[in-house]
């Protein structure tokens, strides 16, 4: 039978307080440290078919609703409208594609209908990650079992949340197209596409809704801090940094007897450009 593969968090010792409270953070996309994160191209796109759509949407509601007199008016304003409509694309050919991504933006970073993004890794021997994101090897990996029910709880059958995924890289940036109409679905591809520069990573993502959180630390000026409950039958492992101080040592090595699982130490190979680990 195939062995369950484990996904890694790095974390630097001032994260250590998961350790007591099983709390980590799910991360809004403006957030992360990546310029691109979750952001497609929204290509320029014709006007006429949307102004065409909100003037039906506009004349449906005024008949439905409307009276006489509002609907005389509504019929001599559609020339307007729609000669407005197009000299604000005559004016900018990107108009559409802006407020797209703009509301798109908005609505992924909202502070309650927004998402939050766990980023984990295939991977515990990476050096550069131990040296970004677990402060120069003075850090921890917390490695997590994907195949528990906390990587795979479906948001309403959705399984672009609530579901570990792979992470895409590519070099090209993922188009993004507007359906007119009402029932159009989300695009969800952005937000599973890195660049290929982050390859090394070998990133596993879960998305998870904001406003299920079970902690939110309000911040001046600066979006929530999301915080989400870990079960502790989900952690498999955990590896101290190479460099990391005593104490934390000490604090892990009995977070891991604690839980029965087991402790590592990290170290950096004598002979290659390899991180290897120890049990104890």
């Amino acid at each position: 039978m195939e062995k369950p593969m484990i996904v890694y968090k790095y974390l630097p010792p001032e994260r250590q307080c998961f350790l007591d409270n099983l709390l980590i953070r799910f991360t809004q996309p403006s957030e992360l440290n990546d310029p691109f994160e979750c952001i497609p191209f929204v290509p320029e796109m014709d006007i006429r078919p949307f102004v065409e759509e909100i003037i039906n949407r506009e004349k449906t509601a005024v008949d439905l609703l409307g009276s006489k007199n509002e609907k005389r008016l509504f019929r001599q304003k559609v020339p307007m409208l729609r000669a407005s409509l197009r000299q604000n694309y005559i004016n900018d050919p990107n108009i559409l594609a802006n407020n797209f991504l703009d509301f798109f933006l908005k609505e992924t970073n909202h502070k309650d209908r927004g998402i939050g993004i766990l980023s984990l890794s295939r991977r515990w021997d990476s050096s550069l990650m131990w040296g970004h994101y677990g402060k120069s090897h003075q850090g921890f990996c917390v490695g997590f079992k994907n195949e528990h029910s906390f990587f795979n709880d479906l948001e309403g059958q959705n399984p672009d949340i609530g579901l570990l995924r792979k992470v895409h890289y590519s070099k090209v940036r993922v188009v993004a197209t507007i359906a007119i109409g009402e029932h159009s679905e989300v695009d969800f591809d952005p937000l599973y596409t890195k660049c290929s520069d982050w390859e090394y990573e070998q990133e596993e993502r879960l998305i998870r809704l904001l406003a299920d959180c079970t902690q939110r630390v309000s911040r001046v000026d600066q979006p929530d801090v999301c915080l989400f409950n870990i079960p502790k039958d989900a952690i498999a492992e955990v590896i101290v940094g190479a460099k990391a101080p005593d104490d934390l040592k000490t604090k892990l090595k009995t977070f891991a007897n604690e839980l029965s699982i087991p402790f590592y130490k990290a170290r950096v190979s004598r002979r290659d450009f390899d991180m290897e680990r120890l049990e104890e």
